[in-house]
């Protein structure tokens, strides 16, 4: 009898090992969003924009390399924004929906699939142009929204086929292209 749950011990432990994989892929293998805040200056066609870059992150762990966990991609990323007044806390502007551009894809769309990559997809949120000091926000929305002089609150909700993260983070509009910045202090996330 001993030997018989000896037997089914070692083909149970041999199952068990061979399902690991397949249990950390369903545990570390999930798509893993960030949203990363930057500036960027266009010198040839004096604008400045306030961009979002959005990350699937590929996986950095070798032992779990080692066994094929990889990061699957999150299919049908969407970001919506909105925009918040932070001293009446007005909401400037409310859910809209912002074209993502991806190097794969080429061009501006609507909803992308994000592969497990350092190679980012990108929104544009706020705009300066040089010659008339305006900001907008969504420019390559069909409505462009101008914006006053003041300091502003970026809501960002990125929507995936799994899950919805959501971002805030402070930004300043002053009367010259220079003064369009992201504050400084890290992004608040709620997951």
């Amino acid at each position: 009898m001993s030997l018989y749950a000896f037997i089914i011990s070692i083909f149970a432990l041999v199952v068990a090992i061979m399902a690991l994989p397949t249990l950390f892929q369903m545990i570390w293998g999930r798509p893993d969003i960030e949203l990363i805040f930057w500036e960027s200056i266009d010198e040839r066609a004096q604008r400045k924009y306030l961009r979002c870059r959005i990350v699937n992150r590929p996986i950095k762990n070798c032992l779990l390399q080692k066994i094929g966990v990889y990061r699957r991609p999150s299919d049908d990323v969407h970001v919506l924004f909105s925009v918040r007044d932070t001293k009446t806390s007005k909401m400037v502007v409310t859910g809209i929906h912002a074209a993502i551009y991806t190097t794969q894809i080429g061009k501006l769309m609507p909803s992308v699939s994000l592969p497990a990559s350092t190679i980012p997809a990108m929104i544009n949120l706020v705009e300066a142009k040089d010659d008339a000091y305006t900001k907008t926000i969504a420019p390559y929305e069909a409505k462009n929204i101008q914006l006053p002089v003041g300091e502003y609150c970026a809501i960002i909700r990125i929507r995936t086929s799994e899950k919805e993260k959501e971002y805030h983070r402070n930004f300043y509009v002053g009367n010259k292209q220079q003064d369009l910045r992201w504050e400084s202090i890290k992004p608040m996330v709620n997951q």
